[in-house]
């Protein structure tokens, strides 16, 4: 049995994602979510607003899982495709078991993740109108949106706390990049191959940044294809893009 550990992005849950993936990847994947605190089974919990603590809060939560007769992989979505990056090499650091693969989804590279997100309510509402996945019907529903807004807020803090450094070792095995043909990552995708010394392959979905919204049926087989069997569907970037 081979396990894929799910980590989310930016305001949301793992166990949404690893729910969408789990009845569409092969039976032999266990897809295991690693929830942030504030939010799924941690609802409650206080949030938090560090990159560092986050990290060591995840690497934490992992630790029961990558023991070394298990075959894993990590997953990251969007801002969990960042935690990804920077676990793989706590793993290293730690010497556990390194994962076989990585899948990095809806992110450009992480030097490309640096920028000063602002904290004000207007402007986390417009960021999420803008990146799509959070319908009208939500946006106005206040009781929502008072316990959604300060998930988006930490999670734009952990982000903008975030230090990229150049590594002296790329990472050491293969990479897994799924992206839609509309998000704006799609435009630096391809800066994915200077960051692994391993092939880098390429997943493009119809959609925008939430595209797991839409073809999670795709993402799911595409995942277990390649996981697996070390297959994958030939799906190239579109032209003058």
């Amino acid at each position: 049995m081979k396990r894929i550990l799910v980590l989310p992005y930016a305001g949301g849950s793992a166990e949404i994602i690893a729910n969408k993936l789990k009845y569409n990847v092969s039976k032999e994947i266990e897809v295991i979510p690693i929830e942030l605190a504030g939010r799924g089974r941690r609802f409650g919990e206080c949030l938090i607003t560090g990159f560092d603590e986050q990290l060591k809060d995840v690497l934490d939560q992992i630790q029961k899982y990558i023991y070394d007769n298990v075959e894993y992989a990590l997953l990251g979505y969007s801002m969990g495709s960042v935690l990804c990056y920077e676990l793989y090499y706590e793993i290293m650091k730690n010497k556990w078991k390194m994962p076989e693969t990585i899948f990095f989804c809806a992110s450009s590279v992480p030097e490309k993740s640096i920028r000063n997100r602002k904290l004000d309510d207007a402007s986390i509402i417009d960021e999420m109108v803008r990146l799509g996945g959070t319908s009208e019907e939500v946006l106005q529903i206040q009781e929502l949106m008072e316990l959604i807004l300060p998930i988006m807020r930490a999670d734009f803090q952990v982000l903008n706390t975030y230090e990229y450094r150049k590594r002296d070792k790329k990472i050491e095995c293969p990479i897994s990049i799924h992206c839609g043909y509309d998000d704006d990552v799609y435009q630096d995708i391809r800066l994915w191959d200077n960051y692994s010394t391993e092939e880098c392959q390429y997943n493009f979905y119809e959609g925008g940044h939430f595209f797991i919204n839409e073809v999670p049926k795709e993402m799911g087989e595409n995942i277990a294809l390649y996981y697996i069997e070390n297959k994958w569907n030939v799906i190239e970037a579109k032209v003058g893009a």
